[in-house]
């Protein structure tokens, strides 16, 4: 597994057998996992995610995936990276995650593919064994990664960060609204 230096818009989904997307949603200093309900990894905890559909980008998927797994629809921030692995068929495939906030929702697993859907603190994360996760070398590249970048301080402030944007974007929307109000009763 390696760590590419791309933009996720220029990822060419056709080129890999697979393009996963994910989220890590934090909030209130916990991490969002899901457990498996089917297959062979049944079982196992894993950020919420999956297969990019024909038609969507990998941060629609993202999004989706996020609430038909948790119950919480989310809003994105930026990428924590784009990843390259070789399946176990040893087909190329990509996985990228997103950090990303809680907008609304309620947290609900389906009880089918999803067994159970909870937060977890980035300690008790950590700490599960190989067999509890799903695609766990994956998964501890990840944290890795996010540890080197300072861990849960890190993950807090990716989170400030959307909120800062979504907080940002309100803004503009509500003065596009004021100025298209003036025009209208001049006229």
């Amino acid at each position: 597994m390696q760590r590419i230096e791309v933009d996720v818009k220029q990822v060419d989904c056709d080129a890999y057998h697979k393009v996963v997307a994910s989220t890590l949603v934090w909030h209130r200093s916990k991490v969002l996992i899901v457990q498996h309900g089917r297959g062979r990894n049944r079982g196992r905890w894993n950020l919420p995610g999956g297969r990019v559909d024909d038609g969507e980008t990998i941060a629609q998927a993202a999004m989706r995936e996020t609430v038909e797994e948790s119950g919480f629809r989310v809003a994105l921030g930026k990428p924590l990276g784009v990843y390259e692995f070789n399946n176990r068929m040893d087909r190329s495939c990509a996985r990228v995650v997103f950090f990303a906030k809680i907008l609304k929702g309620k947290l609900e697993a389906d009880g089918d593919e999803i067994l159970d859907a909870r937060w977890s603190s980035w300690k008790q994360l950590r700490k599960l064994d190989d067999e509890e996760l799903c695609h766990p070398q994956q998964l501890r590249f990840i944290f890795s990664e996010i540890d080197h970048q300072g861990g849960q301080a890190y993950l807090s402030r990716q989170v400030m960060d959307v909120e800062q944007r979504l907080q940002s974007e309100k803004k503009k929307k509500k003065k596009r609204g004021s100025k298209k109000a003036k025009r209208n009763a001049m006229v």
